[in-house]
């Protein structure tokens, strides 16, 4: 996924291994650019279950519980939550997505993956 920061932004492309068994990723940028740093992130899908717990943590020296609700098949909206800190959030029902969370920031409206 190549990403600008803002959102969930980026390109998702698959992967394939070359005829050395190796695998490469191609990626034109339309110009030749020096890069300094380079990350990768699988990518997960997010889904929303009705049946299961999301719980929100900030950090605040360590991770603290916000607040928890049930999903609704769309999205979670929690309010009233600590700003300036980062944040995540976990599914504590769906063993297979307890440990599947992203880290991210909040700020004017932008979530930004860390």
């Amino acid at each position: 996924m190549i990403t600008d920061h803002i959102s969930a932004t980026g390109m998702i492309g698959n992967i394939k291994k070359n005829s050395h068994g190796k695998y490469k990723v191609k990626i034109d940028l339309g110009g030749l650019y020096n890069i300094s740093t380079i990350h990768y992130t699988p990518y997960t899908p997010s889904i929303i279950q009705p049946e299961y717990i999301y719980k929100l943590y900030y950090w605040d020296q360590e991770w603290k519980l916000f607040d928890e609700q049930k999903g609704n098949k769309n999205f979670l909206v929690f309010k009233y939550v600590p700003s300036g800190t980062i944040y995540r959030v976990r599914n504590e029902t769906n063993k297979k997505q307890k440990n599947m969370q992203r880290i991210f920031s909040y700020k004017n409206g932008y979530l930004k993956w860390l």
